[in-house]
């Protein structure tokens, strides 16, 4: 019956820098009057606790991090209003709408670009924004790299008269002042990171929802790239999917990561057709 079927839902813990896997029933998500669930639970070694938001949709909106709670055998489900998840993560300093209009007039221009300019970030790939005054841009680029929380980024923040000095293979240029791409750095399909900040810039906290999703696919990559770098067998794609702690729907976005990074995924990954099939019904 459907009232006893479970999704995993994956989320980032900044505790322990992995991705967690939650295990929730829809139906008790989506029956919530307030419209947002708060599940509880309990992962890791040293043991801690992760309370997450998540919508109707099950997506996650926030995530907080108690420092005392009973320890139960598996999460627990709570009804929340909106106006507690909104408050989450905000910082004056740090706001999605900002971000996105430095790299673009109109929300369409600037999420584009931004979703371009994330792309790059993630496969490691030079970015430089370029702007004369270190007081503005510097603004655009810390804000930029707490999308991507600790993890290690290539982006850099430097004066136009520099820009003919910028050495790598394909490096991404942007100019903050002219609002512009100089040189757009390697080719690859960045349709998945324009959505997602499409997507995320109508909730409250945007900001935060973002750098969770960024960060979590982050850490699903760079497990999905230590197995194909490593590994001469082929690997079923469901079952890569499993060992990176990332829902299946998101593998298309990690391979396509590894093939722009050189990675012959065709000769690596094999994909699974039943469990596509099973999970298209």
């Amino acid at each position: 019956m459907q009232s006893s079927e479970t999704k995993q839902v994956f989320v980032f813990c900044d505790k322990c820098k992995q991705n967690v896997a939650l295990d929730v029933r829809p139906d008790e998500i989506q029956g919530n009057t307030t419209g947002i669930a708060g599940v509880l639970s309990v992962h890791g070694s040293p043991q801690h606790a992760i309370l997450v938001y998540l919508d109707k949709q099950l997506r996650v909106r926030g995530c907080e991090y108690p420092s005392a709670v009973q320890v139960r055998e598996a999460p627990t489900v709570s009804a929340k209003p909106e106006s507690v998840v909104g408050e989450l993560g905000k910082d004056g300093a740090l706001t999605l709408d900002s971000l996105v209009d430095s790299f673009g007039k109109g929300r369409k221009n600037g999420t584009d670009a931004l979703g371009d300019v994330v792309a790059q970030i993630m496969i490691k790939n030079p970015v430089y924004l370029v702007h004369d005054n270190p007081t503005t841009g510097g603004l655009v680029l810390n804000n930029l790299k707490q999308l991507f929380a600790e993890q290690e980024t290539s982006i850099s923040l430097i004066k136009h008269e520099r820009i003919k000095s910028v050495v790598g293979l394909k490096p991404l240029v942007f100019d903050l002042q002219l609002v512009k791409f100089l040189t757009e750095g390697v080719k690859m399909d960045s349709r998945f990171f324009r959505l997602l900040i499409r997507d995320c810039l109508d909730e409250a906290n945007s900001y935060y929802r973002l750098r969770n999703e960024v960060s979590k696919i982050l850490f699903a990559y760079g497990v999905l790239r230590q197995r194909l770098s490593t590994s001469g067998v082929k690997i079923l794609d469901t079952q890569l999917a499993r060992e990176s702690s990332i829902d299946f729907s998101l593998m298309p976005v990690l391979l396509n990561m590894a093939e722009t990074e050189g990675i012959d995924v065709k000769s690596k990954v094999e994909l699974d057709g039943l469990g596509r099939a099973i999970r298209s019904f």
